[in-house]
């Protein structure tokens, strides 16, 4: 069927589940230049913290020379999940089982009138019709919508920063952890009451045509290391949203922090690579870490 075949080309975006930070990396520019890189040294060990991009473009390379650095000197590198676990084969029946209404229920059924006419004409914008989509959950119909402009913009999730560094940590033979299961981020987002999964979906919509805008002002202040202006951009949306904020940010942050302390306590170095908003805000990790006795230093 031809959706499937649609779903298939897009279904390495569940990279970006939890808003792709898809920002433009720069290499140093300068002897002082911050970086959304920071470290906790323990007493046995050190813990680097990389903000992670999860989609970019080829000319984005080469990544920083901080960033290498840090991967270097850990012994181990910890992600969100397993990029293998992202494979079509594995995740496609997944997204289906999960996405996809039962029972009678259609996306048009679900949403106001004001939100399907949008949603309506966004995918005939993109050149497909909606009634491809009248099974899925709003949820995927915003997470297909949102990859698809993604890519439209020229950015690729084979070209992220987690990908980059899960394929160098296997080439040099590194243990490689993960915090989540690709089974537990579906389910988080699925897991949104139906009236936020309408919200997520209509700030998707709304977020069309300032997309390109806005990723060139967060690439400007990931270069930088500009954590307040991260912070700023990233959580505004939320505001309104906060059972997305506590399912997508803040009790993702909560769960990490137990495995995280432990690393700290080993004699190994470890690099954790986990998209930027983890990394920034009131409920970060390192704001938590910082609550607990440790001092990030940003690089």
């Amino acid at each position: 069927m031809s959706w499937l075949r649609f779903k298939k080309n897009q279904i390495l975006g569940v990279a970006v589940l939890f808003l792709a930070f898809s920002l433009q990396a720069q290499t140093d520019t300068a002897v002082n230049q911050k970086h959304c890189l920071w470290k906790i040294t323990a007493p046995k060990n050190t813990v680097y913290f990389l903000g992670s991009i999860h989609l970019l473009k080829k000319e984005n390379y080469p990544l920083p020379p901080a960033f290498d650095r840090a991967f270097a000197e850990a012994e181990a590198v910890v992600l969100e999940l397993n990029p293998d676990s992202l494979s079509p084969a594995r995740l496609q029946p997944l997204m289906l089982t999960k996405g996809m209404y039962a029972g009678g229920k259609t996306l048009q059924s679900s949403l106001t009138p004001e939100t399907y006419k949008m949603a309506e004409e966004r995918l005939r914008e993109m050149g497909m019709g909606i009634a491809l989509f009248n099974s899925f959950e709003p949820w995927l119909v915003a997470l297909t919508i949102a990859v698809a402009k993604l890519q439209q913009l020229g950015l690729d999730p084979n070209l992220g920063v987690d990908k980059y560094f899960f394929e160098k940590a296997k080439q040099a033979g590194k243990e490689i952890r993960s915090f989540e299961t690709v089974e537990y981020q579906l389910d988080r987002i699925d897991g949104l009451s139906p009236k936020n999964q309408e919200a997520f979906l209509l700030q998707t919509l709304k977020d069309w045509d300032l997309m390109a805008q806005e990723l060139d002002a967060l690439m400007l202040a990931w270069s930088q290391g500009d954590t307040q202006t991260l912070e700023a951009k990233l959580f505004e949306s939320f505001e309104e949203f906060p059972e997305i904020y506590a399912k997508l940010i803040a009790e993702r942050n909560r769960n990490w922090l137990p495995q995280i302390e432990k690393f700290l306590q080993q004699e190994r170095d470890y690099l954790i690579v986990v998209g930027a908003g983890h990394l920034v805000g009131k409920d970060s990790l390192l704001q938590l870490l910082q609550a607990k006795g440790h001092q990030p230093q940003q690089l």
